[in-house]
């Protein structure tokens, strides 16, 4: 939803919420639950608090209540209010992803660039190495343009490589469905080699994610969380290109645990580019040469 002069203190108590200290997911959802919504929660005692979520994380909603976190709320509502395009989806809204909520790893809110009805289509996340090879790129380019031309929205993480070439074949697609990009860092805080990019997606009907207040700064935290969001995101995670040990092989493990659909392209034995989508198949991953390996019927543009 956009945040307006109306909402806006909705929000800030939603924002405040997702703030409290030792209050996770599920204990969020269990309070609101109970009181109906954000504001109820925040006004509730210590002693009710407590016995639905524990006192650690009853005094932690309570201190948020009583200011502890105003400054932070503030400014990302003020945030919101100056930057077109802006908005956030609370785990109630009716936009916020299904998939990621059954994942188990859904984050009380997502901060949001661009149109959000995106998240009213099918995704498939493709991932791969930041440092891929001109191989790697061509088939991340032409997947993206397949998944767009398909009728899905194609879903990567705002990183350069396999991401970046997805995108831009995304955008390329005839008649396609705009991408999304999941960021490490507040909407706001975009990775700088990728501003060109990230606004061309935006300007044709894109969508920014983040599970980070607008202004914050990509960490190594950030990017754990926004790797976690990305094996809930959607049914369906490409892989192409990793190295043996790169994160993208724990994503796509976690995607498949969760009951993901997750595919790898094979390259040869001798790129090392090539050994964590290889291994990644050897452990059960489909071998993905066509969309239908994917599970997507739709015919492919041809090459």
């Amino acid at each position: 939803m956009r945040v307006s002069e109306t909402n806006q203190e909705d929000v800030r108590n939603w924002i405040k919420l997702s703030l409290a200290r030792h209050l996770d997911t599920f204990g969020a959802v269990r309070l609101l639950k109970v009181y109906g919504s954000a504001e109820s929660v925040l006004a509730g005692s210590l002693s009710d608090l407590a016995r639905l979520v524990g006192m650690p994380a009853a005094e932690g909603v309570v201190a948020a209540a009583r200011g502890a976190v105003d400054d932070e709320a503030d400014s990302a509502v003020a945030g919101l209010l100056s930057t077109p395009e802006t908005g956030v989806l609370t785990i109630a809204d009716s936009l916020y992803p299904a998939d990621l909520i059954e994942s188990g790893l859904a984050p009380l809110l997502l901060f949001t660039r661009g149109d959000e009805s995106v998240l009213l289509r099918e995704s498939a996340t493709i991932c791969g190495s930041a440092s891929a090879d001109e191989e790697g790129l061509r088939n991340a380019e032409f997947f993206g343009k397949a998944i767009a031309e398909s009728g899905m929205t194609v879903l990567v993480p705002a990183e350069p490589g396999i991401p970046t070439s997805a995108i831009s074949g995304a955008l390329s697609a005839h008649q396609g469905v705009p991408p999304a990009a999941l960021l490490a860092s507040g909407t706001a805080r975009a990775p700088r080699e990728m501003t060109g990019l990230l606004k061309a997606l935006l300007a044709a009907g894109g969508l920014l994610i983040s599970a980070e207040l607008p202004e914050t700064s990509q960490s190594e935290a950030s990017k754990a969380l926004r790797n976690g969001l990305l094996a809930g995101f959607s049914r369906r995670l490409l892989v192409i290109e990793a190295e043996r040990h790169a994160p993208i092989l724990d994503i796509a493990r976690r995607a498949a645990e969760l009951g993901g659909l997750v595919g790898a392209i094979p390259g040869s034995i001798h790129n090392p580019l090539s050994r964590g989508a290889n291994a990644l198949i050897r452990e059960g991953a489909m071998l993905v040469e066509t969309l239908r390996d994917l599970g997507i019927e739709n015919p492919e543009p041809q090459k």
